[in-house]
């Protein structure tokens, strides 16, 4: 009777360890947007890993800046600012780790920088998971082509020209690395720093060698979120704020000489 007993125990714990390991897939934790951007990104993976050149590795960055500034001169306000924004990088990489459409053409070295640098596009800064899918079927869609564009113009160049001197490869394995922190949502008071600055500013009316004078606060949040092929998840938040004094003044023999202060 005690050895049914435990086996019963053993069998009903299996159990729940199966129903939990089912219930915690990969991804279900996730917050909204990551949620998204990992489930479109195994997708399009799959999906375009079907044809003739299938990629080796895609990552999707997302970054939502939300900005409040605001600068004085002479004891004046000249500019105030609250300002949202979200922007999609989509990086797709066909070939292999040791040859893919990043590498170099020779005698076009800048343009192999510029390949290398994700182009940004416009995201939704509201939870919108619908248009985000679409978003980012359209973006994988484009740098898939333009990556399998590229990466034939790459194979044709070495084909033509001599055995290159640098055979390193193109890129190479990261282990996958999840971290996962809170977003933040950070608001200061424009208008008391509004009254700040124009009191930083205002000293310089009184000196007339003083050609141009200013005083600006910037308070910038940052939330990243990031996924990749290679099993890495990230949304890593971070705030900045940044406080400037300048002033110009003019020495006796016409010289401009600048001067700042500047508390980051």
């Amino acid at each position: 009777m005690g050895r049914r007993i435990l086996w019963l125990a053993v069998i009903l714990f299996a159990g729940a360890a199966v129903s939990c390991a089912l219930a915690a897939r990969p991804g279900d934790d996730l917050p909204g947007q990551l949620r998204v951007m990992k489930g479109e990104l195994q997708r399009n993976f799959e999906v375009l890993g079907k044809g003739e050149s299938p990629p080796y590795y895609i990552s999707y960055s997302i970054n939502r800046v939300r900005s409040q500034s605001v600068s004085a001169s002479f004891g004046a306000i000249t500019d105030k600012s609250d300002d949202s924004e979200s922007y999609l990088n989509i990086s797709v990489r066909v070939g292999s780790y040791q040859l893919d459409n990043s590498h170099e053409i020779r005698g076009d070295q800048f343009g192999r920088y510029q390949r290398m640098i994700p182009k940004s596009m416009r995201a939704p800064l509201a939870d919108s998971p619908e248009a985000l899918k679409v978003l980012l079927w359209q973006g994988t869609d484009k740098a898939y082509k333009d990556a399998v564009g590229m990466l034939a113009k790459i194979k044709t160049d070495r084909n033509l020209k001599v055995k290159e001197e640098d055979q390193s490869d193109d890129s190479s394995t990261a282990e996958p690395h999840v971290q996962i922190e809170k977003p933040l949502e950070i608001t200061i008071d424009l208008d008391r720093w509004a009254e700040k600055v124009k009191k930083f500013s205002e000293p310089f009316k009184k000196n007339p060698n003083i050609l141009e004078s200013g005083s600006s606060f910037i308070n910038e949040v940052r939330n990243k979120y990031f996924v990749n092929t290679d099993g890495t998840v990230l949304l890593a938040p971070v705030n900045y704020m940044r406080l400037r004094v300048t002033a110009t003044a003019k020495a006796e023999d016409g010289m401009e000489l600048p001067l700042y202060l500047s508390y980051f």
